[in-house]
């Protein structure tokens, strides 16, 4: 139904009028119907343009029957037990009790009786068909999207004709959306919303806590933090939260090696700043037995004391995986011709007890190779080739010369390390190299189009946000501090003032994704930039005399924070450098978990790589995972070498698996295989199952929420369990025997400037008054 409508004031109408009359007085006697006629096609011009319309009636339209669509929430809140005839929980769940009472026997039958009746499910993103009788009870959904859902069905029932929808439900939305949104458009529509709410207002609410890891792979020497969220009604008593580190050993399989208190604090609800914790922590690997270069796992579980006759209590325990490997970081520094960088480089990087140094160097028209342990230099075998030294290493560091050492299939590999393995290179002096077989490899690598010279001047650097961000210039060392450590001096303000560099590398530009860490103070150009590359990364140092940076300017700090820096900066880069997607340090068979925390009846996905430099190895990985209780399950795994989306780097094979637990608790997934020689190699992860939905986090019954979209739309609040005389008022409502209390269906103002009729019969009126003036032009 449409009606003209115009949205304009009668001043408009009076302003046109008076237009008219000054044109039939100016035309003349004589010209007035051409005036006229003239005047008729601008006002056919004007009216639209200043807003004519028509009004549109948004009422679904009419069907021969009555219909009601029925919405069944389907989601896990709707599991809950808390239907029964006491104040005890037990008894059917939510859904059971929904379908028994309006999807099966009489309620159904009458509904049938007298309406087109179509069932969907509701809230968890399906909006399903409900096959009836037959239905499905089962509540599963792994969220509640009550609101969009129930705002999509309520368009589909008006598209459909229908003007009534019946809602079972207990209300919930883990959205936080507000029931506004599906009352506007169903008043809009003129649909009407009946609601029945299922379940209870449990009362004292509910708390719940997270656990999340900041970084779940770390390197021996570092530390992170875990975040805990605490949630619970702010009138809830304070709680003690206590967060525990278990340690799970390689070589006994998750055999719990020790197990400490690490977080203990009460918290308080009532302290909305407070619930969001930051617990900083630094697992350590175990060295009791002598050993170095073993893989470890750590499981922090983070335990919230429940309140008093708290319904659910498995929601106040929490865990997070972290992975730990105290095998060396394996770094190769190549150069062709000394210079003082690489010299102090070399110096600090030695000092580092966690790190395998080689060093390439060329010594006259031959090759030195140097292997640097924390118990002094050892001379390789000068037969060792430079390409296997760089598929064993996790970080390469390129000097000066380096062309005098590396051939073109050198710097192919070190690229194929870089992209496809995740290794992580460092352009120690800005260019590698104009050679030109080896500069547009490099080049391609690199952060930053370079120029063709060098700029001899020297620049005092200047910090950037995402230098500030990164943490690499902050003058402490991991290896004394146990956490961040506040200085007087801001890490900007210490940087600014360290010594001049001698020399800076200029660029014809930096490359889009390229972030730049420091920058010359003179003119903002970059001194030290990176940028991922592939699955690695690329760190190009463009100024020389960093190592000015080693020796402590006098009086430059009234601390020694200064003297800390060049140590600390080269210290948390090889960290931060190590490639973490495939392999850490001392790897060669990983297992890794697309997630590591899932909820029962979820599929586990498993990935598994494997690095050997045997190009015949056909061995298979045996994939064990075992379980709670140490209960041990051996599952298949698929190899995906030749899949293009497995992402295999180079020297690398892979597989991959699926698992689906039905339990809660922890379970951990090894893959073994045997060596040639008898050995037995092992990768390992931890794989968490808990019940964490947000949907069930406060289960109680959102039942003002249900009752106000009914109120708001003319609908009905009806009772689980409805009565003869329920059906009948509904039967009635949706009949349209009586009414009661329905909006007036919405109407919508549509204008219709753009309409092809209005256009049409303007050109019908302009051309009738070009021929009318020809006409009478010619009489």
């Amino acid at each position: 139904m449409m009606t003209l409508g115009l949205p304009f004031s009668w001043a408009t109408v009076v302003l046109v009028g008076a237009l008219l009359v000054l044109l039939a007085i100016v035309s003349g006697r004589d010209q007035r119907s051409e005036a006229m006629l003239r005047f008729g096609a601008s006002l056919l011009l004007l009216l639209p343009l200043i807003g004519l319309g028509v009004w549109r009636s948004m009422t679904p339209s009419s069907q021969s029957s009555a219909s009601l669509m029925i919405a069944a929430d389907g989601s896990r809140s709707m599991s809950v037990r808390d239907v029964g005839t006491d104040d005890s929980l037990g008894g059917p769940t939510r859904a059971e009790a929904a379908s028994s009472n309006w999807l099966d026997g009489d309620a159904l039958e009458r509904l049938r009786e007298a309406a087109l009746v179509e069932a969907r499910t509701l809230g968890d993103g399906s909006r399903r068909p409900i096959a009836l009788p037959d239905r499905d009870s089962s509540a599963d959904g792994l969220e509640s999207l009550l609101v969009s859902d129930l705002t999509r069905l309520i368009d589909e029932a008006s598209a459909s004709g229908s003007s009534d929808i019946l809602v079972l439900s207990d209300g919930i939305d883990t959205e936080g959306q507000s029931f506004d949104a599906p009352a506007e458009v169903a008043s809009a529509l003129g649909v009407r919303v009946h609601t029945v709410p299922v379940g209870r207002s449990l009362s004292g609410g509910d708390t719940a806590v997270v656990l999340t890891a900041m970084a779940d792979r770390l390197i021996a020497g570092e530390s992170t933090s875990l975040m805990a969220q605490v949630r619970g009604p702010d009138d809830a008593p304070a709680a003690r939260l206590v967060v525990r580190e278990t340690r799970y050993a390689d070589r006994s399989r998750g055999a719990e090696a020790s197990e400490r208190v690490v977080f203990e604090r009460l918290v308080n609800f009532d302290q909305p700043d407070r619930r969001r914790i930051e617990i900083p922590i630094r697992p350590s690997p175990d060295r009791e037995d002598g050993t170095v270069g073993g893989l470890e796992l750590f499981e922090y579980t983070a335990r919230l004391e429940p309140m008093d006759g708290e319904q659910r209590t498995d929601n106040n325990e929490a865990r997070a995986i972290v992975r730990l490997t105290d095998a060396p970081i394996r770094v190769l520094v190549i150069e062709g011709e000394p210079y003082w960088d690489t010299r102090f480089l070399v110096a600090a990087l030695r000092l580092d007890e966690d790190l395998e140094l080689v060093t390439a160097q060329a010594v006259g028209q031959n090759r030195l190779l140097v292997r640097w342990m924390p118990a002094g230099p050892v001379q390789l075998d000068p037969e060792t080739r430079l390409i296997d030294l760089i598929g064993e290493s996790d970080i390469v560091i390129l000097g000066r010369g380096v062309d005098r050492l590396i051939v073109q299939a050198d710097a192919e590999r070190l690229r194929d390390f870089v992209v496809e393995r995740g290794g992580g290179l460092v352009m120690l002096r800005g260019r590698p190299t104009t050679h030109p077989g080896l500069a547009p490899i490099f080049d391609g690598l690199a952060p930053v189009d370079w120029a063709d010279r060098t700029l001899i001047e020297q620049s005092r650097a200047s910090l950037t946000e995402a230098g500030r961000a990164s943490g690499l210039f902050e003058p402490r060392d991991l290896a004394e501090d146990e956490f961040r450590t506040e200085f007087d001096l801001d890490t900007g303000t210490i940087v600014s003032t360290l010594p001049d560099l001698a020399s800076v590398t200029q660029v014809e530009r930096e490359r889009s994704l390229s972030v730049v860490l420091l920058r010359r103070q003179e003119d903002a150009s970059a001194l030290i930039v990176h940028s991922r590359t592939g699955s690695g990364r690329v760190l190009a140092v463009l100024g020389e005399g960093l190592w000015r940076w080693a020796i402590r300017p006098p009086d430059a700090f009234a601390s020694a924070d200064a003297e800390a820096v060049y140590s600390a900066l080269w210290r948390r880069t090889t960290r931060w450098l190590v490639g973490r997607e495939a392999f850490l340090p001392g790897e060669d068979l990983s297992v890794r978990l697309t997630t590591r925390t899932i909820r029962p009846g979820d599929l586990a996905r498993i990935e598994i790589r494997a690095r050997s430099g045997d190009a015949e190895d056909t061995r298979t990985p045996t994939l064990t995972v075992y379980g709670p209780g140490n209960t041990a399950q051996i599952i298949e795994a698929r190899s995906v070498t030749d899949e293009p989306s497995a992402r295999i780097g180079f020297g690398e094979r892979g597989w991959s698996s699926v698992f689906e637990p039905d339990t809660p608790g922890v379970y951990r997934i090894v893959a073994s295989w045997a060596d040639g020689d008898g050995a037995g190699q092992e990768g390992f992860d931890l794989l968490v199952v808990q019940e964490d939905r947000g949907e069930l986090r406060d289960v109680s019954t959102r039942r003002a929420e249900l009752e106000a979209i009914s109120e708001a739309t003319g609908g009905l609040v009806l009772p689980l369990a409805p009565s003869n005389a329920d059906i009948e008022r509904l039967l009635d409502l949706v009949r349209g025997e009586i009414d009661e209390g329905a909006p007036e269906p919405a109407r919508r103002f549509e204008p219709i400037w753009d309409s092809p009729g209005i256009f049409l019969i303007l050109a019908f009126v302009l051309i009738l008054a070009w021929w009318l003036n020809r006409r009478w032009s010619d009489a």
